[in-house]
């Protein structure tokens, strides 16, 4: 009875979420990493290094070095969710690949997500990845399920200073894998660096959902620590987030505010080797 009760309380929040306007279906969460959610939950031109396999893969790293990220989420108290995302990325040849792991939800209900993506060799600026995403939705004493995906991607350098990237998610999936249907959505953004401040203004399209947008910025505070500051969507959600970046590491603490839910809190860890 326990057990049934905490299912029925879970899948409440969950409807309450979609409702409040933070959530619209499965596998639509808030930012896979902390810098992500600290810039507003920009995905589509915010995802260099191991952030690119569960955002845009076009943005996957063109270097020669491994390397891989560890992101954490947690909801506010009153959900009692967490999020989990383990990144790798590595250029083979020359082409950059990737590989994301990600677990949503408890010990009741969870969602898991694992992602291979590739991209092209940059050629004038222009690169395009594209993705393959398996998608697992786990309910206690229910049993599990699982369908395939895939996403694309773009990413467009036109000078040093200025690049646009579009994105587009869940393309060919199995809406039946749960009852509200995974939606495919549109993300496309541009990324404007003027004196060492990063601008990024990102627009979202979910498939039958109204449009979000999104809108940040990044500056340096003192040497190797960047401040980010962001706001998305409708109701208005705030967030803002710190990163320290030492020699080939990187370490941020990111929060975010939803009016109704409370706050979301995230810690993300990226090195290279």
């Amino acid at each position: 009875m326990t057990s049934f009760l905490r299912l029925v309380w879970n899948v409440t929040v969950v409807v309450a979420v979609v409702f409040a306007g933070s959530l619209r279906a499965a596998f639509e969460w808030p930012a896979p990493t902390a810098w992500q959610l600290a810039l507003g939950s920009s995905s589509a031109v915010l995802c260099s290094g191991t952030l690119a396999p569960q955002a845009n893969p076009a943005f996957l790293p063109s270097y020669d070095n491994h390397t891989f990220s560890a992101a954490y989420l947690r909801f506010p108290e009153k959900l009692n969710i967490q999020t989990l995302s383990l990144n790798a990325s590595r250029r083979i040849r020359q082409w950059p690949t990737g590989l994301g792991v990600s677990v949503m939800g408890d010990d009741i209900y969870s969602e898991q997500t694992m992602v291979l993506a590739i991209a092209s060799p940059a050629l004038d600026g222009l690169q395009v990845g594209i993705s393959l995403n398996v998608l697992g939705i786990s309910i206690a004493n229910y049993g599990s399920t699982e369908t395939l995906t895939f996403s694309v991607g773009t990413r467009w350098r036109l000078n040093p200073g200025l690049q646009l990237g579009v994105f587009s998610r869940h393309l060919i999936n199995d809406p039946n894998i749960v009852l509200a249907p995974i939606p495919e959505s549109f993300q496309a953004g541009i990324l404007w660096e003027f004196k060492q401040v990063e601008f990024i203004v990102e627009w979202g399209q979910p498939a039958n959902y109204p449009a979000t947008l999104h809108i940040s910025a990044s500056l340096p505070v003192l040497e190797k620590l960047n401040l980010g500051v962001g706001i998305e969507g409708y109701p208005l959600k705030p967030s803002v987030g710190l990163q320290w970046q030492p020699d080939n590491c990187a370490l941020t603490l990111a929060a975010r505010r939803h009016p109704v839910l409370g706050v979301f809190t995230a810690l993300d860890l990226v090195f290279e080797l």
